[in-house]
Order: structure tokens, then C-alpha cells, then sequence
């Protein structure tokens, strides 16, 4: 529809069609309306066309967000947990699940990225990494994330892009949104 919507699922098509090994970390901005699910829904269709669909999965913060790009919740994705706590162990069934889900996917979207809390990235990286076994941010996957960081915030935890996150942040810190 538009230049930078182009641009943006070339950058990933240029990235899948090269079979690429460098780790692909991307950001869709753009206002509501501006055509980020577009994109979204193009990245999708180039995979069913190659026949590669499991090499990539689509997460979002809500069951609303996920219904509405044809994903998950990120949460169930990745195994993490949805309240305030930490603790993200899982037992080995659970364990040997997450890296069968996995296991074929080198392409990860997350789409409503302002909803996820830097807590909430820091465990999804750290799940992905034991679930592909790569000590790697996200395991090695390539991440697209899409969204607009002036919507809505995360409810609980910090948002990535807190002012006090920016200097060796605490776990403490990381945690929790007290509004900063």
C-alpha cells in the first residue's frame, strides 16, 4: 500500500529468500491505522506460499491483539507466565512441549509490542533461548516487532523504553510500572 510498508516486508522477504543466518531484530511502527497488521498479514502469506508456515509463529500481549493478526498470546508461546510473579521453571513435560512448538521456527512477530513489559521481553528471550537451546537473545529467532509505543502501555510492568531501564536496570526495577 504505502513505501515503508514495502520496505518493511521486503527487509523480511530479502532476509527469508537469502536463507540469512544474521540474526533479524525489527520494529513496525506506525499510528493505528497506518497498515502494521498489513504487513503482518503479508510476512504470513510469503511463508504459506513458500510452504515454510512453521518456521514462523505470531504473538501479541492479548487474546484480542492475537485473534485480530491470527496468533497467540505470547505468553502461551512462550511458556511465561501471566502474573506478577518471576518464577518462569517449568517442569520437563512442559519443557519438551515448548521446544517441539519450537523447534521449526526461525521467525517470531509480535505485534501490539507497547502491551509487553520489559520483564515480560526478558522472559520470553530467556524461554526461547532453553527452548532452541541457543544462548542467544530470543534464542536466535528473528524477531519482528510491530506496534506503536504511544498506545496503550503494559498494565503492570515497566514499559521497554522506561527512562530508569536505561542504566543496568534491576530486576526490581525491570518488574514493575510505578508510572515511570
Amino acid at each position: 500500500e504505502n513505501a515503508e510498508q514495502e520496505r518493511a516486508f521486503r527487509l523480511v522477504a530479502n532476509h527469508v529468500f537469502d536463507d540469512n543466518e544474521e540474526q533479524l531484530l525489527m520494529y513496525i511502527a506506525g499510528v493505528g491505522g497506518t497498515g502494521k497488521s498489513h504487513v503482518v498479514k503479508a510476512i504470513l502469506r510469503l511463508f504459506e506460499l513458500l510452504g515454510r508456515s512453521e518456521e514462523v509463529l505470531v504473538g501479541a500481549p492479548t487474546g484480542a491483539a492475537a485473534l485480530n493478526i491470527g496468533g497467540y498470546t505470547i505468553h502461551s508461546l512462550a511458556m511465561v507466565p501471566t502474573g506478577k510473579g518471576d518464577n518462569v521453571k517449568i517442569g520437563k513435560g512442559k519443557m519438551n512441549e515448548l521446544k517441539n512448538i519450537w523447534q521449526p521456527v526461525r521467525y517470531l512477530i509480535i505485534d501490539e509490542i507497547s502491551m509487553c513489559g520489559a520483564l515480560l521481553l526478558c522472559q520470553i528471550s530467556d524461554r526461547l533461548k532453553q527452548a532452541k537451546g541457543v544462548n542467544e537473545p530470543f534464542g536466535g529467532i528473528n524477531v519482528i516487532f510491530a506496534g506503536d509505543f504511544g498506545q496503550l502501555r503494559p498494565v503492570i510492568q515497566k514499559s521497554v523504553f522506561a527512562y530508569n531501564l536505561v542504566q543496568a536496570p534491576t530486576h526490581q526495577q525491570v518488574s514493575f510500572n510505578d508510572g515511570a
